[in-house]
């Protein structure tokens, strides 16, 4: 019980994570003057699970003592909480901001298909890269802008597939080949992580023991298992948010085709 009791209490109540959540929500609620659609749900479950994911135990355990942990944690901050805040944005909103000539440049560069699976894979890959990895966990400045990193380029990564401006999405088959090279891509990644002889991540074999839970957690799991668990995340539930994703994409296509073909056979012929 001492054990789990130390896990599950060890929230991290960083303050400017705390005013960051809270400005999205009030910022979101502003803009809508408190009058909410169905799709703010959307918003709101990302920020949630933003929150969760960088001041819940989840936290501690990545920075401190579990591989996995921090792979689940990039997960989230990558693959979830990007696409739930873009679905959670009117069109209109994002109408107006384009207005702009600045981030209407921008968009429309950053919304190309090769650029923003770029951008979304690359990072992935560089921020996984051994050095890199520990010298975010041993640099906090460096660990910000890694999460930063993770969502801003995740939010660019599913632009082209999920933007709620229907003209700037990309059609239904170069989406699906776009996730499908993504999660071929990110399976490389973790299958590598996941039968790797050497330990990748020295971080975690530094013995470092903040909350005195060393000792009974690796009697539960060795490092070499929280490597191969880490990579096993990486490789099969990244590949399921792309593969849900996909389908989602084939079943709008397949509605709106039933619908067209639906129209046509109502269609009165035109008198002659």
């Amino acid at each position: 019980m001492t054990f789990w009791k130390t896990v599950l209490l060890e929230w991290d109540w960083e303050p400017s994570i705390i005013a960051g959540c809270a400005a999205l929500l009030i910022g979101y609620a502003a803009a809508s003057r408190l009058r909410f659609k169905g799709i703010a749900a959307y918003f709101i479950a990302g920020v949630v699970v933003m929150f969760l994911a960088l001041v819940s135990p989840l936290d501690t355990m990545a920075d401190n003592y579990l591989f996995s942990a921090h792979m689940f944690q990039h997960l989230l901050l990558s693959q979830v909480v990007p696409p739930l805040l873009l679905l959670g944005i009117p069109a209109a909103w994002w109408e107006r901001v384009l207005r702009w000539q600045a981030p209407a440049t921008a968009e429309r560069f950053l919304r190309k298909p090769v650029i923003a699976w770029l951008c979304g894979i690359v990072a992935l890959w560089i921020w996984h890269w051994p050095r890199l990895f520990d010298l975010a966990l041993r640099n906090e400045n460096v660990h910000i802008f890694q999460h930063l990193c993770f969502m801003v380029t995740g939010c660019v990564f599913w632009w082209p597939v999920v933007s709620p401006l229907p003209g700037h999405r990309m059609t239904t088959f170069p989406a699906v080949f776009y996730l499908f090279t993504a999660c071929t891509v990110s399976s490389l990644l973790g299958i590598f992580i996941t039968f790797a002889s050497a330990q990748l991540y020295p971080f975690y074999a530094s013995g470092a023991d903040p909350f005195g839970i060393l000792a009974p957690l690796r009697s539960r799991i060795s490092l070499h298992q929280d490597q191969q668990f880490g990579g096993l995340l990486m490789w099969l539930p990244c590949c399921l948010i792309y593969a849900t994703a996909i389908l989602i994409t084939l079943g709008r296509w397949h509605a709106s085709e039933e619908q067209y073909g639906e129209a046509s056979i109502g269609q009165v012929p035109a008198r002659s």
